[in-house]
C-alpha cells in the first residue's frame, strides 16, 4: 500500500504534527465490530455504519483526498482524543464524533468480520481528520475496546 507523510503546523519540529495516510488509488481491508448498510435513501447513494477497532485504523491507513482541511495541531483536542483512547478505550465510540469516509467500492465480509474498501482519487475521510490524527499520534498500542464509529459513503 504506498503511504505519504503528512506535516501539519510545521511538523514535530515546528510545534505541529505528522501523520500518515495512505495514497489513492488503493484499498484497505480493516475488521469491524458491527457493520450495517443503509441503503433506503432516494438519492441512491449507500451509506454504512461501521464500528472499527482505533487500532485497526492506526495500522491500516486511510487517505484524506476529500478532506476540506488538513486538521490544525490543537493540543487540547488531540490530548483529549488521547487521553479517552488510554483511559476510557471502551467508551471512545461514545465520546467522539468518529469519522466520515468517502469510499468507490465496499466489500463487506460478514464471516470474517471484516469491510473492505476501495480508493480512487478524491475519496477518503470527508469528517474526522482531528480523530484520524489522534489515533495516528497516539505514542502506544491502542486497546481493541477503542471503536470509531465510521459512516462509509459508497459513491
Amino acid at each position: 500500500m504506498p503511504l505519504k507523510k503528512v506535516e501539519v503546523g510545521g511538523g514535530v519540529a515546528g510545534g505541529g504534527y505528522e501523520y500518515t495516510q495512505i495514497e489513492t488509488p488503493d484499498n484497505v481491508t480493516f475488521p469491524f465490530t458491527s457493520c450495517d448498510e443503509h441503503s433506503a435513501f432516494s438519492d441512491g447513494i449507500v451509506y454504512y455504519t461501521a464500528f472499527i477497532p482505533a487500532e485497526s485504523i492506526r495500522v491500516g491507513k486511510l487517505p484524506l483526498d476529500p478532506n476540506p482541511r488538513k486538521p490544525m495541531p490543537n493540543a487540547l483536542v488531540t490530548n483529549g482524543i488521547q487521553m479517552t483512547l488510554a483511559n476510557q478505550p471502551d467508551r471512545f465510540h461514545h465520546r467522539n464524533n468518529g469519522m466520515t469516509i468517502v469510499a468507490n467500492n465496499v466489500l463487506i465480509n460478514p464471516s470474517a468480520s471484516t469491510v473492505e474498501l476501495g480508493f480512487i482519487d478524491g475519496d477518503g475521510i470527508c469528517n474526522g481528520g482531528h480523530t484520524y490524527l489522534g489515533i495516528e499520534n497516539f505514542p502506544a498500542t491502542i486497546s481493541p475496546d477503542a471503536l470509531v464509529r465510521c459512516e462509509i459513503v459508497l459513491i
